[in-house]
């Protein structure tokens, strides 16, 4: 295996990097960061998990995701409750607004992509998919 070849292809994924960047206008008056945006995300897919959890996820520290969590409990996004088999962790769960607004967000982001999935050929869609199959597949633990 050769590192420095995989380290050279890397810089070549910045390019594809910026074709996901995606800047969320303000929905519904909620104007919110993008990691509480990505928080919200990882709640639409997989829900009720613990803070850290979620800290990791979103690429945050314990403490700064805490304080996240916090300002999106205060925005009515989003509930904490103790887990029931260990009162020392918190689970988050999305509110029914929380799951409005994060769903508006989705689909705007989803119709974004689609708009720039329509500019490639049926080639580079397919190119796409086996990439993202095969990256999914890598244990990064």
């Amino acid at each position: 295996m050769d590192v420095i070849n995989i380290v050279e292809k890397l810089e070549s994924i910045a390019e594809l990097v910026r074709f996901f960047n995606f800047e969320f206008e303000a929905i519904d008056n909620f104007e919110l960061t993008k990691n509480e945006i990505k928080t919200l995300m990882q709640l639409r897919f997989n829900s009720g998990e613990s803070l850290s959890y979620y800290s990791k996820k979103v690429g945050l520290k314990n403490g700064s995701f805490t304080s996240l969590s916090d300002k999106l409990e205060e925005k009515g996004l989003i509930k904490k409750s103790f887990m029931k088999n260990d009162k020392r962790k918190k689970v988050v769960v999305p509110s029914m607004l929380g799951i409005e607004i994060t769903e508006k967000y989705y689909n705007s982001f989803v119709n974004n992509l689609l708009d720039r999935f329509s500019a490639l050929s049926d080639k580079d869609l397919v190119l796409m998919e086996s990439a993202i199959n095969i990256l999914s597949n890598i244990d990064l633990k």
